[in-house]
């Protein structure tokens, strides 16, 4: 019953992911498609990004009963859905701390049932800038340019190249 719970209730979470690093070679590797992709970058200044939270890293995965204690007292509690969606959360906020170069942020929303998926909507005031990554197409990127221009024209646009002579990536403004 606790399990089919749980299940449940990662069906209807949703996750945004975002980060503060630009010019990571293992997060464009890892999540731009092996640098094919982009990134962009928001104002959270009134925007719908204000409510991103920075992840926790950890060495321990969060625990559902830190002690015997708590599988009691949730055996005889009620609001287990609100300490199995408590337990969701930190999971989701939650990461090996393996990973803390990231700086990770995350937004977690939980979909009510009579609720269908739906994008965030952000305004154009909101998207500060689109990055480049050093192995996009030239289809992609024109695409991308193009909308840019006339959706949002005051963005900025960056390049993330690979360094010439060692293992770091440039962050250079497109001509």
């Amino acid at each position: 019953l606790l399990y089919q719970s749980i299940v449940s209730e990662f069906s209807t979470v949703k996750v945004l992911c975002g980060c503060s690093v630009v010019d990571s070679i293992n997060l464009w590797s890892h999540y731009a498609n092996d640098h094919k992709g982009v990134a962009l970058k928001f104002k959270t200044i009134d925007s719908p990004f204000v409510d991103m939270t920075k992840v926790l890293y950890s060495p321990r995965r969060p625990n559902l009963w830190p002690t015997p204690k708590d599988i009691l007292q949730t055996a005889f509690d009620y609001t287990t859905q609100d300490r199995v969606r408590n337990f969701i959360k930190e999971c989701l906020y939650t990461k090996s701390i393996d990973w803390d170069k990231e700086n990770e942020v995350r937004m977690v929303h939980f979909i009510k049932n009579d609720q269908d998926f739906f994008d965030i909507k952000f305004k154009q005031k909101d998207l500060d800038a689109v990055y480049f990554g050093s192995r996009i197409s030239h289809h992609d990127r024109r695409k991308i340019e193009n909308l840019l221009q006339t959706l949002y024209p005051a963005t900025t646009m960056y390049n993330v190249l690979k360094g010439k002579y060692n293992y770091a990536l440039e962050v250079c403004p497109c001509n």
